[in-house]
């Protein structure tokens, strides 16, 4: 999740929590019975709330797309122009992705390895014991 759709969830659910809280509590003082007037006034206050933010959303969206400004970094700006435009228009462009480049190759060189021969030595049969973890939460010799 980018900083912008966090920003955009944690107001969504801003305005629909205060919606949700204000009306709720204007409908308890209204309706007697205890629980009702809350839980219809908190339905009908969650959904005031959103579309009051779908209705602010658009509005401060469209102020970014006119004025440019991107609301303290919520809203990402791309001033590129589409290459559908720039062909329509008759400009060329140079796209660099899409360029293939010769890769340079360098010479390798192969060494020679020393190889050696195993010497096998005689124990006298003494086994060393070593503690470690031998299972979840286990200790014990490996």
């Amino acid at each position: 999740m980018t900083r912008g759709e966090l920003i955009d969830n944690l107001v969504r659910g801003m305005y629909v929590s205060a919606g949700s809280l204000i009306v709720g509590g204007i409908t308890q003082s209204f309706i007697a019975i205890p629980v009702f007037g809350f839980m219809l006034g908190s339905f009908i206050g969650s959904s005031i709330g959103s579309f009051a933010y779908t209705a602010s959303y658009k509005t401060y969206i469209s102020f970014c797309i006119d004025s440019g400004f991107t609301m303290f970094g919520i809203v990402d700006q791309d001033y590129q122009m589409p290459h559908e435009l720039l062909n329509e228009i008759g400009l060329s462009t140079f796209e660099y992705e899409q360029t293939q480049l010769e890769l340079f190759e360098t010479s390798t060189f192969e060494f020679h390895t020393f190889e050696y021969e195993q010497f096998a030595y005689e124990t006298l049969g003494i086994t060393l014991l070593r503690r470690g973890v031998i299972g979840v939460n286990q200790v014990g010799y490996l």
